[in-house]
C-alpha cells in the first residue's frame, strides 16, 4: 500500500491533536464541576472571580467573604468579640451571639441594645448578589430546665429565640421564604454541660446561643447578572 501524502498525515495530526484538547477541556470542567460540590464558600468565590476578572474582564465581588469581612468589622467596632463570633464553612459563614447579649435569661424578647447590629446585618444580608439565600436561625440552651406559662421547656424557648429574630429580620426586608427558624433546646450543646459529674457554669453559658446561617440554599447559585 502507498504511504499517504504528507499534506494528508499533518491534517490527520491536527484533528487528534485538537479532539485531545477539546477531551481534555471537557475533562477539566467536569472535574471542576463535581469538585465543587465539596469545595467550601470561600474557594467557589474565588473561581468564581477568576472567571469574572480573566475570561470577562469584569470586576467580581465575593459576596460571602465580604458579608464575613463586614461583619468582622462591626464585631471589632462595637466590642463585641466575647459575644459575637463569626467563621466561613463549606455554604456559607455563622454568626454566633450568645444569649445573654440578645436577651434576659428566661426571656424571648430581643434586647434593644442589640438592634442596631441586627439592623445592619440585615442590610448587608439584602444587599448580597446572590438570587437564592438561606438564612437559618438556630436556637440553643443549656441543660437547666424552664418551665413556665410562655415555655414549659427549653424546646419552646430556643424555637420562640430563634422565631424572634426571623420576625425582625422581615420588618427589615429580608424576604420570608429566605429564612428559616429552629429551636433545638439542649439537643446540640457546643461542649458539655457536665464536666467530671458536675455542672460547669461556663460551658452552659457557651451552650446558650443563638446561631445565624447565611448560605446558598444549594450549589446550583449563581450571582445576580449587573
Amino acid at each position: 500500500m502507498r504511504k499517504p501524502p504528507p499534506e494528508f498525515k499533518r491534517a490527520e495530526d491536527t484533528t487528534m491533536s485538537s479532539f485531545a484538547d477539546l477531551v481534555t477541556s471537557l475533562m477539566a470542567f467536569f472535574v471542576l464541576i463535581v469538585s465543587i460540590s465539596t469545595m467550601n464558600q470561600r474557594k467557589i468565590e474565588y473561581i468564581q472571580e477568576s472567571i469574572q476578572e480573566e475570561v470577562l474582564k469584569k470586576e467580581f465581588e465575593k459576596p460571602f467573604t465580604t458579608l464575613e469581612d463586614k461583619i468582622k468589622e462591626i464585631i471589632d467596632s462595637k466590642n463585641l468579640q466575647k459575644d459575637v463570633f463569626v467563621e466561613s464553612d463549606n455554604t456559607g459563614i455563622n454568626i454566633t451571639f450568645s444569649s445573654g447579649i440578645l436577651y434576659k435569661s428566661g426571656s424571648a424578647d430581643l434586647q434593644n441594645s442589640m438592634t442596631p447590629f441586627l439592623e445592619e446585618m440585615s442590610k448587608m444580608i439584602r444587599e448580597m448578589k446572590y438570587e437564592d439565600i438561606l438564612i437559618e436561625v438556630e436556637g440553643h440552651t443549656d441543660d437547666v430546665p424552664i418551665r413556665t406559662i410562655k415555655f414549659p421547656s427549653n424546646w419552646e424557648l430556643s424555637a420562640s429565640r430563634a422565631t424572634n429574630v426571623v420576625r425582625f429580620f422581615m420588618r427589615q426586608g429580608i424576604k420570608k421564604g429566605k429564612l428559616k427558624a429552629s429551636g433545638f433546646a439542649d439537643s446540640r450543646p457546643k461542649v458539655p454541660n457536665i464536666v467530671d459529674g458536675r455542672p460547669n457554669r461556663k460551658n452552659r453559658a457557651a451552650n446558650r446561643r443563638v446561631k445565624v446561617s447565611v448560605r446558598r440554599n444549594d450549589y446550583r447559585n449563581m450571582p445576580k447578572s449587573s
